[in-house]
């Protein structure tokens, strides 16, 4: 498994609880920059945990391994 960075785990998280968000509304939502979203999604989808902003199983696997007690931090 990759170590994610705080910020790739965000947008990873914000991924998983919103399937195909939109990049502006990701953005927006997470209070970074258009293109540092874009530069972090390609990022993870190089290492294979997402596709079109939608997570992968492999990227299901990924935060799996934050989960304490049944929640995800």
């Amino acid at each position: 498994m990759n170590r994610l960075s705080k910020r790739q785990f965000d947008v990873l998280y914000k991924i998983y609880e919103i399937p195909g968000i939109e990049l502006e509304e990701l953005s927006r939502t997470l209070f970074l920059d258009e293109n540092e979203v874009q530069g972090i999604c390609d990022e993870l989808q190089t290492i294979r945990y997402i596709e079109q902003r939608t997570i992968t199983e492999n990227g299901k696997a990924c935060l799996d391994n934050y989960k304490i007690d049944n929640a995800i931090i």
